[in-house]
């Protein structure tokens, strides 16, 4: 159902940047929304995401990187 994608949800990690970079750095992407982030509020906002996770409620959705090509 999922196309073959595995999905979980976990705490986000310090290795989770590059999710951040591919998708708010992306001019692509961010077309319609004022277009992509620096990569200094990228930062920032990978350190809050990493200040929030702190919490062992909290969770990010992650696909397995592994399979992306």
């Amino acid at each position: 159902m999922n196309g073959g994608i595995d999905v979980s949800i976990r705490p986000y990690a310090e290795g989770d940047l590059w999710l951040l970079e591919k998708t708010l750095g992306d001019p692509g992407q961010m077309v319609h929304l004022n277009g992509p982030e620096s990569i200094e509020h990228i930062r920032k906002r990978h350190n809050k995401f990493l200040a929030m996770s702190a919490d062992p409620r909290a969770g990010c959705p992650v696909h397995d990187s592994s399979r992306l090509s």
